[in-house]
């Protein structure tokens, strides 16, 4: 634990672990009363977008396989930083039809899965000393994130998906500079 709380990049990628956990859950909590809302979804009717949920995380991690290594650890989770921020501003404007919604959702969990599953090897590779410590504090930054996200979300619902949106697309660009300022391996 000392060589983590030690280690600048690896508090710094928690940091960015939780806040791109609670930008994410920020519209993971309500998205599925925002297709209630907008769309009259009920409860059952809600599976299709689960399905559509199921296969952009299998793309995400299908993409981290094909295109991470390629271009980089860093780069990998920049990219997926702002591809889910631009997708957590959008989502609110994809409201006019279903199948808008839809691809919306499709692109939010995408990028997010994509940015969480090419964040796992950057954050082993920091303190190679203490990788299942590390990997144990991303888990609970990651759970602390998605805790605030979950208790915000609602309340954040209330104005509009559009203030979800807002709110994860600060947290994700906070991401992105506290990563391209602090995280890199192989320094202390």
């Amino acid at each position: 634990m000392r060589l983590v709380l030690a280690h600048r990049p690896a508090l710094a990628g928690l940091i960015v672990a939780l806040l791109v956990g609670g930008a994410n859950e920020l519209v993971n909590i309500v998205f599925g009363a925002w297709l209630e809302v907008s769309f009259g979804l009920q409860v059952a009717a809600l599976g299709l977008a689960s399905a559509v949920i199921g296969v952009a995380e299998l793309a995400g991690e299908g993409t981290v396989a094909a295109f991470t290594d390629r271009i980089g650890l860093r780069r990998a989770v920049a990219l997926g930083i702002v591809l889910s921020a631009l997708s957590a501003l959008a989502l609110p404007l994809l409201d006019d039809t279903l199948p808008g919604a839809l691809a919306g959702l499709f692109f939010f969990y995408l990028t997010f899965e994509f940015t969480y599953v090419s964040f796992l090897p950057l954050m082993t590779e920091l303190v190679p000393g203490a990788r299942a410590t590390l990997m144990a504090g991303n888990y609970a930054a990651v759970s602390v994130g998605r805790m605030v996200g979950a208790l915000a979300g609602p309340l954040l619902f209330e104005i509009g998906l559009l203030a979800n949106g807002i709110t994860a697309v600060v947290a994700e660009v906070v991401a992105l500079a506290v990563l391209l300022a602090f995280v890199r391996t192989g320094e202390r």
